[in-house]
């Protein structure tokens, strides 16, 4: 944290902290999607988005004891794209191979030639969202015109030769120093009293998700684990919202943090309200990373109270 005592209270939705990382990340999903052009075998078309969703979700959605139509913790679905391949044709209903192929490559994410996650790919459940950054006929307007205009000063520049581990590097190397936030030891800030809440939504396109878990981790082992951490840092993924409007929506974080910094209420759970043409449906605590909701085992499962925090045995 550069400035550590500016914020005696702070509130993080869906954080891009790691900029070059994400953008190249993002890009890259982009480029497996689309590299080959949107009549490709390989092209997965949005029409087929809700095909893959509903696969997912007979997969795993009640593998965390309630079946409404959510993953819960994402982290524990193992959905293989190969279990929804088309057997003969091409179907409506089906992946071809290399739809399969394209599927698996979005939910690992950018990597490293030694296995080395760059960022993370997108989670299942959020197979609704792909649309927001695949749609075509090239990557999303945000990544590509970092590459054109920030990146490389080249408004000529074509994703098709993107190279993700060289232009990875290339950019972490030159642009990470300026724009990135990995910092892992907050000593000062929490010195200063200060306290961080941070959110980010499970089914999250524009940030994919995991890669936030993975930096929290590292937070709490840089400052003595997590009985320490938790004092003035706290990690909460929010469970089948996507985008940072539809989380915000859900809880006023601002006032939960307040609390926490002015009158030492800390969140052990957030009661977030989950909303169809503004009309609340469910309401589900949120937990700190990394808990998550547990059914008691009766009761509505739209009503938080009929849920705790904990870590699930699923």
């Amino acid at each position: 944290m550069r400035y550590p005592g500016d914020f005696d209270g702070i509130v993080a939705g869906n954080p891009a902290y790691y900029l070059t990382r994400l953008q190249t990340g993002s890009e890259y999903l982009g480029w497996v999607a689309l590299k080959d052009g949107m009549n490709s075998p390989s092209f997965v078309p949005p029409t087929k988005y809700p095909t893959i969703h509903r696969a997912v979700l007979d997969a795993c959605d009640a593998k965390d004891g309630v079946k409404d139509d959510a993953i819960e913790d994402p982290t524990r679905c193992n959905f293989d794209p190969a279990s929804i391949q088309c057997a003969g044709p091409d179907k409506p209903s089906c992946l071809t191979a290399p739809q399969v192929e394209t599927a698996r490559r979005i939910y690992e994410g950018a990597k490293f030639a030694d296995g080395s996650q760059i960022y993370s790919g997108f989670e299942r459940g959020s197979e609704l969202l792909w649309n927001a950054l695949l749609r075509g006929p090239e990557p999303h307007i945000i990544n590509n015109d970092f590459f054109k205009y920030i990146a490389f000063e080249n408004p000529e520049w074509d994703f098709r030769v993107f190279d993700v581990e060289a232009d990875t590097r290339d950019i972490e190397a030159r642009l990470g120093p300026i724009i990135d936030m990995t910092e892992t030891d907050l000593t000062a800030f929490r010195e200063n009293g200060g306290k961080l809440l941070m959110y980010q939504s499970w089914n999250e396109t524009w940030i994919p998700p995991r890669t936030l878990t993975v930096y929290y981790s590292n937070i709490v082992n840089t400052m003595g684990g997590e009985r320490q951490t938790k004092d003035f840092l706290r990690l909460f993924m929010v469970p089948d919202f996507g985008m940072c409007s539809g989380a915000q929506s859900a809880f006023n974080a601002l006032d939960i943090v307040r609390k926490w910094r002015e009158e030492d209420a800390a969140p052990d759970s957030i009661i977030a309200e989950y909303k169809n043409s503004g009309i609340v449906y469910k309401t589900r605590p949120v937990c700190p990373y990394p808990q998550a909701a547990i059914y008691n085992g009766s009761g509505d499962i739209n009503d938080a109270a009929n849920f705790k925090c904990g870590i699930p045995d699923w």
